[in-house]
């Protein structure tokens, strides 16, 4: 294993070249190609008829689905299969799939796969499902039956008059079909929808057409629907509304420009009515194009560790074929990551907040396409599904599992060329350097010197660690070569598709940067979200202006961050000062505008000022790090551990400072911590309470602040929430915490659990507190254990963190849980159990 870090930061930054008589574009035009009419944002002021009834009268009965045709299982008798009305997706499943039960006598089955005879349990399997009954289901009186929420879901969204929505917001949809998923109109035949309208010149209509299924095997559907478009009354042309996908049109407006038309959109049935939902998808009108267009490409390459890019001092030619990207950069060779995993990550990354902030956060594709850019997302992580809102904003949003570098490259390169005249903004995410690595054959084993051992094709990464201690370092070695080779593939890929797109007309914005790193067992362990350390949570991140490098510094050492692409991003493409939202970033654009280098200095002085939070753990017990000042300092929520590392003298970070540091320099380390996050940080308590413990005050005379530790921050895996998984122990379990108004009493109310710690910020060492049992008693300076009931109280004094907030807080209420073919992604990964 060769790593280079000590090679890498003793070069410092390049000094400045002097400034070039004629510098290239640093930056997009202000204005481009010309802002398209988005006929979903006019809604309000077009003139709109619906059909009194948009769903059939007993189209509620579909929530609820008897389910006959069982056969008895040839090997496993008492075990009894049939076809399920409902489309499923994926293999076995681990967990029942979303919004589907099987109720039987009045009761819900428990879900098990697969089933065994005697006990009624049931399972799906592909397109089936299994139950568990000593008699033939179909003989019974009384059978079994499928609740499909999801499907009564879906048809209430489709009744204009059970959904609860004003007709514009019933109009407003968005369609996901296999892969794809877009915005527009929902317009159920028969429905008349007409715009006043200036058109521009040169005007073209895009848009695409589809039809929205219920998701059923063998159930209603449409028997035929069509769309009509008319100008000033005349029909222009009409269309027969695909069964299935997405039909892709553009109509031809150029002999009505400058002028003002009525533009009307005329569902219409070829049959019956019922389930004739049409939806037209993000139909935009563009004029002819005023200047060439402004393009902003960001690419995000998933598990690209920093450190094994051979621009970065790697030893091994992994990402040579960028070599020329990088001579046309800015490369910012110490970016920190906000988490060393993908969803916090890339939250950051695509809205320049920090994760919690940016779950609530407009996306580049909102902020862009309010500016005026057609906007698409090109994804292959699990993670970025739609209904965790990365495509808000997004006119097209491609997301497919896992797939290859090549299929999403085509898949941006046809997208691409389609708007190859308009201002553009492309998000493409590439997945092949996360693990299993498996990259094609040519790749696989280019890299490979040494024996993989125990090791074999697609072990997750529970498998890999659980056998950590046997590995020799050839297998480790091994491993780190199968990355590598995945590694060049996809500089491959990536080094033709950039070569591409620079030959497209206009002017092109390139950003590139990772979302995490990867740990070869630098620190123990490996793969990651697990640590907060360098191998993990530092980032690529390149920038490419419009014309290449300007001729200011060409890398960049002042500590920045993932947060910044926003803000950067912003600034570069000319986004105006009133639609770029105040993000948790600051604008680069100093380092990449010859134009703008008198800010630099400031800049510099601002970036090293700056303290960056990073965290947001899964795989290990929760802590939090701040980087700044050369440091980073981490502090484990629970157990209050400290670590300190000079990132200059100790690179690959293996030499922990806290031990020996004094608590002066701890200290003046944790306040930088709460500086990064925001939250109360300090000298401390932490107050540990178990069952059998009462209510009980404690004063102190200084005020503090003071809650429940959340009990998972004490897990080596957390329940991953997102995805439906539910913690074991909430803070609300173990108990209350009250602090008086003027800050100085605190008080516990046990809960139901009782077992947990209590963290206390006293803002001194000295302010330790007295506990008011029968008589006062101060807690000593060393802290102590006292029998209070029949339970007790341990007071451990330390640095303490009150985190303020999680994801479990934003989505208990908020968020819909993962579908069960996304869960069964994450459970090959090892991500669930």
């Amino acid at each position: 294993m060769l790593i280079l870090w000590p090679l890498l930061i003793s070069c410092g930054p390049e000094p400045l070249p002097a400034a070039s008589p004629t510098l290239p574009a640093s930056t997009l035009h202000t204005q481009g190609a010309g802002v398209p009419l988005r006929l979903t944002e006019l809604l309000d002021g077009a003139s709109l008829t619906l059909p009194e009834r948009t769903v059939p009268k007993d189209a509620a009965l579909l929530g609820a689905m008897p389910l006959t045709g069982w056969t008895e299982v040839s090997d496993t008798p008492g075990v009894w299969v049939t076809d399920s009305p409902v489309e499923l997706q994926g293999k076995r499943h681990g967990v029942a799939p979303t919004g589907l039960d099987i109720v039987w006598d009045g009761k819900a089955l428990p879900y098990r796969c697969l089933p065994r005879p005697g006990v009624r349990v049931w399972c799906a399997d592909d397109d089936q499902l299994y139950i568990s009954s000593k008699r033939d289901p179909d003989e019974l009186s009384a059978g079994p039956s499928l609740r499909a929420d999801r499907v009564e879901s879906l048809v209430k969204r489709l009744d204009v008059t059970e959904s609860g929505l004003s007709p514009q917001e019933f109009v407003r949809y968005e369609l996901t079909l296999g892969a794809e998923s877009r915005p527009g109109l929902l317009l159920p035949a028969p429905t008349t929808l007409s715009y006043s309208l200036t058109l521009p010149e040169g005007a073209t209509l895009d848009l695409a057409l589809a039809l929205v299924p219920l998701g059923l095997v063998d159930g209603p559907e449409s028997d035929g629907a069509g769309l009509r478009v008319r100008v000033d009354g005349d029909e222009i042309t009409s269309f027969q509304i695909p069964d299935e996908g997405f039909r892709d049109a553009q109509i031809d407006l150029k002999r009505f420009g400058g002028k003002t038309v009525t533009l009307t959109f005329e569902t219409i049935t070829t049959g019956d009515a019922d389930w004739d939902m049409v939806f037209i998808a993000e139909p935009r009108i563009f004029g002819a194009p005023t200047r060439p267009p402004r393009r902003v490409l960001v690419v995000g390459i998933d598990t690209a560790r920093y450190a094994s890019f051979t621009q970065h001092g790697y030893g091994r030619d992994t990402t040579t074929p960028l070599d020329e990207l990088a001579a046309q950069s800015v490369i910012f060779d110490r970016a920190w990551t906000p988490a060393p995993r993908t969803r916090p990550s890339f939250r950051t990354a695509t809205t320049g907040y920090y994760p919690f902030e940016a779950m609530d956060a407009p996306t580049m594709g909102q902020v862009l396409r309010d500016a005026g850019f057609t906007t698409a997302g090109v994804t292959a992580n699990i993670h970025l599904v739609p209904r965790f809102g990365f495509n808000d904003g997004f006119d097209w949003w491609i997301y497919e599992n896992s797939v290859e570098a090549d299929v999403q490259i085509e898949r941006a390169k046809g997208w691409l060329h389609t708007n190859r005249e308009r201002d553009s903004f492309m998000f493409l995410h590439i997945m092949d350097p996360h693990a299993f690595y498996d990259a094609p054959a040519f790749y696989e084993n280019r890299y490979v010197e040494t024996d993989p051992g125990p090791l074999v094709d697609e072990m997750n990464r529970w498998q890999i660690v659980s056998m950590s201690e046997t590995l020799t370092e050839g297998n480790k070695a091994w491993l780190q070569a199968r990355y590598d080779g995945e590694l060049r593939y996809t500089a491959d890929q990536l080094a033709d598709f950039f070569s591409w797109v620079l030959t497209l007309p206009g002017e092109t914005l390139i950003v590139l940067h990772s979302d995490h790193g990867e740990e070869f067992w630098e620190h123990g362990s490996y793969e990651h979200n697990h640590t907060l350390y360098r191998e993990l949570t530092q980032a690529v991140l390149w920038v490419r202006p419009p014309a290449g490098w300007a001729g200011g510094p060409h890398r960049v050492e002042e500590p920045v961050g993932l947060v910044d692409i926003a803000a950067t991003v912003y600034d570069l493409a000319g986004v105006p000062a009133d639609k770029r939202p105040k993000t948790n970033g600051v604008s680069l654009r100093p380092y990449l505008d010859a134009a703008q280098s008198e800010a630099l200095p400031d800049l510099r002085a601002s970036l090293t000022a700056r303290a960056l939070p990073i965290g947001h753990l899964m795989y290990d017990t929760e802590r939090w790090a701040a980087v700044a000042d050369d440091q980073m300092y981490i502090l484990h929520t629970w157990s209050g551990e400290e670590e300190l590392f000079d990132l200059i003298a100790d690179p690959l970070q293996q030499q922990n400072l806290a031990p020996t540091s004094s608590r002066a320099t701890l200290d003046a380390r944790l306040a930088r911590l709460g500086d990064a996050t925001g939250w109360p940080t300090g000298p401390g308590l932490r107050i540990e309470v178990g069952p059998g413990t009462p209510s009980f005050t404690m004063t102190f005379a200084e005020p503090v602040y003071a809650q429940i530790i959340d009990p998972e921050a004490d897990s080596r895996r957390r329940a991953n929430v997102e995805w439906g998984q539910r913690p074991k122990q909430l803070p609300t379990d173990v108990g209350a915490v009250e602090i008086s108004p003027d800050g100085l009493t605190l008080t516990f109310k046990p809960g139901p659990y009782g077992r947990g710690v209590i963290g206390v910020v006293t803002g001194s060492w000295q302010n330790l507190g007295v506990l008011n049992l029968a008589d006062p008693t101060p807690i000593p300076i060393e802290g102590g254990t006292l029998k209070v009931g029949s339970g007790t109280i341990t007071a451990t004094p330390g640095a303490v963190i009150l985190v303020q907030d999680s994801e479990l807080q934003r989505l208990m209420s908020a968020m819909e849980l993962g579908g069960s073919d996304q869960l069964e992604a994450l459970r090959e990964l090892g991500y669930l159990e």
